[in-house]
């Protein structure tokens, strides 16, 4: 019912419009159908990777109605299977914000607690999908000199309940001590960038990763997990691991 008066209300304004575009997922089929019904372009902006189910029937159809469709990155855009009229763009940064530089020292004795040793950053929403667990785990099977660095936790829970997010605090704080950072949402993530030496991305499907290629426009070293839209550019061995 609610979908339905969904593509009503969007049926009624779209003849008030030259072009109509959809960037978020609940609302792709709405549009795509209100469009069909009202001869109105429609284009749409996949920035998920959907998983086999209703929700990606739901948007192959959406792409077969729309008059264009773009995704961020090519695992984005496999969902739809094969279709020629998609178009893949790649999300682009703000380089008179990444770009290279100092560390900020003071920023940087706040991240590291006042100790000289490596930081390894993960930045973005705390859930299970986005591998903060598993930075974790994996910091915790680090030997060597790379066992005395700091993992810097950016970012908070998704909309929704935080139980997940509270939880991982609680047992990473348990399993590395001071060796964990959870910082909460940032406004200065350039400098952060700059301040640290690894960024990781942990997603298990990760659409692009945005937060890499900040990483690398400000020379942080960058490893992500083997999927998703990452391997589109952060080439093994030559731009990150």
């Amino acid at each position: 019912r609610g979908v339905v008066k969904g593509i009503n209300t969007i049926t009624k304004i779209s003849r008030d419009f030259d072009l109509m575009y959809s960037f978020a997922m609940r609302s792709h089929l709405e549009v795509a159908i209100a469009g069909k019904r009202t001869k109105t372009p429609v284009a749409l902006d996949l920035v998920n990777i959907v998983r086999h189910g209703l929700g990606r029937r739901a948007l192959q159809a959406a792409a077969r109605l729309a008059t264009l469709t773009v995704a961020n990155s090519k695992a984005s855009a496999d969902v739809l299977g094969e279709r020629p009229a998609i178009r893949i763009i790649h999300p682009g940064i703000d380089r008179n914000r990444f770009h290279p530089g100092l560390r900020d020292e003071s920023l940087y004795a706040e991240l590291s607690g006042g100790v000289e040793r490596p930081l390894v950053a993960i930045i973005g929403r705390i859930d299970v999908r986005k591998g903060v667990q598993v930075l974790i785990e994996a910091m915790t099977l680090v030997r060597g000199p790379g066992a005395e660095s700091r993992v810097i936790v950016v970012g908070e829970a998704g909309t929704g309940p935080t139980e997940f997010a509270d939880q991982l605090e609680v047992d990473a704080l348990e399993q590395l001590g001071d060796r964990v950072l959870f910082t909460g949402r940032r406004s200065d993530v350039p400098d952060i960038m700059r301040a640290i030496d690894v960024l990781v991305m942990a997603s298990v499907a990760e659409p692009f990763g945005l937060s890499a290629l900040e990483a690398q426009a400000c020379r942080a070293a960058v490893v992500g997990s083997n999927s998703g839209g990452l391997v589109e550019f952060v080439e093994h061995d030559v731009t990150g691991l």
